[in-house]
């Protein structure tokens, strides 16, 4: 897709630009309330998710462990040298029969190096090895948390819109019932219509006012839950456009698809490594039966400034210096060695038990995204068609009751009819999107730039046209059951 691949790269091309812009605006901005927070893009909504998340920024921190942990692990195969130095007050006193007793205080001291490598020990080797898989395991689960977070970010955003259409939808309903109803006992009063005929008009009004009510809260919990997410206030405020294409997938980007995520999957990339971590383990416990050897060396200097003065070459100072190989051969420790490594034995077997089960159930999911994309295409363009012909029989019903020859009953289910069908219309369209992020998500591909992609798709937040009043037509050029953009 040419066009899909300039749209990334022009994005790429003003992100540095428009982000820069956009910390300078957050910075000034940061104490004020949400009421007073600038409108926002997808893209910029899900830069300040990436920025400011919880979670994201937990997983820095293990991401950091793990790292100082490898450095932990290799020290033990690395030389090791200790310096020490002491001083010591001596008071010593010696008794002799018939003799005066001899009594000697004075101060030793004394100082040295220690040193030692390990030349064969496979344990501290296979745990460094093990460290290393720990730290690459820790990467992943950065970049899934990471992913989670654009797409909760996004699908947030998206039913934050989705709701605000629906909102506007009941208000537009609430409005027409309510003119309808001013209508109605305006004929009442002229004798033109039944007394009878307002209370359906009533009822039906105030079930809309319920949904209404119930709309508004729903939003107000999404952009809270938005919000929280992202750890800064915003509003969005750009929508997905009419004419937007949301085409399904045809049998090769599908296969393309399934094969996508069986590489870069993060939730099998991490079951993956985990069966290896498994394995490793299992060395390293096998090593606690190997023999261990080293190499040690010592210097070490002393003074103990208590020698006999009358004995012209006494100092009181000496040293040594000690070289030593260290052999360590382990014959027994009541069965602990042995019941560790057929601990770790068993474990491998559950890993690769579940890496299995994560391969089905990644598979499963990416199956169930796909169908489930294909059949919101194909629903969208449906219920465009729906809606079209509902606004149609509204027209009509509309005369034939002017005329009298229709009941209030009908104009009311028709009316509600094109409202029912515009709200499926739209909430299709949205949940073709948060859908077709999920699927990049499961196939283990979502990014920033997965982002930017979908912005050319959006406009800035405008009214909608009335479904009564602006009838929606359906494009001519359509293929495969979907509308093609004019």
């Amino acid at each position: 897709m040419p066009q899909l691949k300039d749209l990334i790269n022009h994005a790429r091309t003003f992100k540095t630009m428009r982000h820069l812009a956009s910390c300078a605006a957050l910075v000034f901005l940061g104490t004020l309330a949400p009421f007073y927070i600038n409108a926002t893009s997808l893209p910029e909504a899900v830069e300040l998710g990436l920025q400011h998340n919880l979670a994201l920024k937990v997983e820095q921190k293990i991401l950091l462990e793990a790292n100082d942990a490898i450095g932990i692990d290799r020290a033990p195969l690395l030389p090791s040298l200790y310096g020490h130095a002491n001083t010591t007050w001596n008071d010593d006193e010696y008794f002799y029969n018939g003799e005066p007793n001899n009594r000697a205080q004075y101060n030793s001291h004394g100082y040295g190096l220690s040193f030692r490598q390990a030349l064969i020990d496979f344990g501290h080797y296979y745990r460094y090895r093990q460290a290393k898989l720990s730290f690459s395991i820790a990467e992943m689960r950065y970049q899934q948390v990471e992913q989670e977070t654009i797409a909760t970010t996004a699908m947030l955003y998206f039913d934050y819109l989705k709701m605000s259409a629906d909102i506007e939808n009941h208000q537009m309903e609430l409005n027409s019932s309510i003119a309808r109803e001013k209508h109605m006992a305006r004929n009442i009063e002229l004798g033109n219509k039944a007394k009878n005929d307002i209370y359906e008009v009533i009822a039906q009004k105030e079930s809309i006012r319920t949904r209404l009510r119930q709309g508004q809260t729903e939003r107000a919990i999404v952009l809270d839950e938005l919000i929280n997410h992202i750890q800064f206030p915003i509003t969005p405020s750009f929508d997905i456009k009419t004419k937007a294409k949301l085409a399904p997938l045809d049998n090769y980007e599908q296969k393309q698809v399934r094969e996508t995520a069986l590489k870069f999957n993060n939730a099998l990339l991490i079951s993956q490594r985990n069966v290896k971590l498994s394995r490793q383990v299992l060395k390293q416990d096998r090593a606690a039966f190997y023999p261990t050897l080293d190499v040690t060396a010592q210097y070490q200097h002393s003074d103990s400034n208590n020698y006999d003065i009358n004995i012209p070459y006494e100092t009181g100072e000496s040293h040594s210096t000690k070289v030593a190989l260290n052999l360590r051969l382990p014959l027994l420790d009541g069965g602990r060695d042995y019941y560790r490594y057929q601990q770790s034995k068993t474990a491998i077997e559950r890993f690769e038990l579940s890496h299995e089960q994560t391969l089905m159930s990644t598979t499963q999911d990416v199956n169930t995204a796909m169908l489930n994309l294909n059949n919101l295409a194909d629903n969208i363009n449906s219920y465009r068609r729906i809606l079209q012909a509902n606004q149609a029989a509204y027209r009509g019903i509309q005369r034939a009751y002017e005329l009298g020859t229709r009941t209030i009953t009908d104009v009311l289910t028709a009316e509600n009819r094109v409202f029912r069908s515009q709200r499926d219309f739209q909430n299709a369209r949205y949940d073709y999107v948060n859908e077709a992020i999920q699927l990049e998500k499961l196939s283990g591909t979502l990014s920033l730039d997965s982002i930017y992609a979908i912005q050319p798709l959006m406009v800035a937040v405008t009214s909608r046209p009335h479904p009564l009043n602006n009838p929606l037509s359906v494009p001519a050029n359509t293929e495969n059951g979907v509308a093609n953009e004019d």
